[in-house]
């Protein structure tokens, strides 16, 4: 005769006062009743059910907190991140763009490197719709070349102008073999390429002209929460939404964030 699951479960739980009954052994009763238990097919089932529901439950849970995340991200970026200015920013397209990627980057980094055609790509392919601004945050790991590589890039730009920052930035982004190459050489092939001298580069960054306006950028980032570079922050000037994606993240997925800037922007109440 099968058991009652309630009963059954009832007698589960009592387990503990029936096991000083010297007929059997604790275990040897827990393991009678679950196999009785288990024997029945309804009560199986709302086993299974109970699972599914607690797997529920918990990817829910998971997905709030999730959300709150980046909630208590976004109103971060919202409180502490500086302004775009023109003045002090180095912005690649149209600087009066609906919509700007704020980007925080490492020399010293592969997927900075990774992403940098990447987001030339997306302001080119905006016709005027978007446009890229640079800050630094060079890793503590990445240091010194880090640091001497944003100074560099500030000294490019103040010596030749804003142009001349991309230009520089691009060559010594993307010549062979980066991570192993001679820093000082690569800086020269980069000043180079963007018709500077290297001798007024190299005096510039020895001064420390823009070491202050670099460890600003670096103080930035840590207000703001970021952590790891590249870190883009996708920004829609009207409707001042924000989206921060970190990582080297693809030109497909770039374009469908700023759609949904974008969306939202559309929609009553924005």
């Amino acid at each position: 005769m099968r058991a009652n699951p309630p009963l059954a479960i009832a007698l589960l739980c009592s387990a503990p006062l029936l096991a000083a009954e010297p007929l059997q052994s604790l275990d040897q009763f827990k393991h009678e009743i679950i196999t009785e238990l288990l024997s029945d097919p309804r009560l199986r089932q709302v086993i299974r059910e109970e699972i599914r529901a607690q797997e529920k439950r918990r990817a829910l849970a998971r997905i709030q907190n999730k959300m709150e995340r980046q909630k208590a991200q976004i109103e971060r970026l919202k409180k502490h991140l500086r302004p775009i200015d023109p003045k002090r920013d180095h912005i690649y397209g149209n600087p009066n763009a609906p919509v700007s990627v704020i980007e925080f980057s490492d020399f010293e980094c592969p997927y900075c490197r990774k992403i940098h055609p990447t987001l030339k790509k997306l302001v080119h392919d905006s016709r005027g719709t978007i446009n890229w601004v640079f800050r630094h945050m060079p890793a503590d790991f990445h240091n010194p070349n880090a640091k001497m590589e944003a100074e560099a890039a500030e000294c490019a730009a103040y010596l030749a102008g804003n142009e001349s920052f991309w230009i520089f930035s691009e060559k010594l982004f993307l010549q062979p073999k980066r991570g192993k190459q001679d820093r000082q050489a690569a800086i020269r092939q980069a000043a180079k390429a963007a018709g500077i001298s290297f001798d007024d580069l190299s005096s510039c960054v020895s001064e420390g002209r823009f070491r202050t306006k670099v460890e600003q950028d670096a103080e930035e980032a840590k207000r703001l929460g970021l952590i790891g570079t590249p870190a883009n922050i996708l920004v829609h000037h009207t409707s001042g939404r924000m989206i921060l994606r970190q990582g080297a993240a693809s030109l497909l997925r770039l374009r469908l964030d700023i759609a949904k800037l974008n969306a939202a922007q559309e929609k009553p109440g924005h």
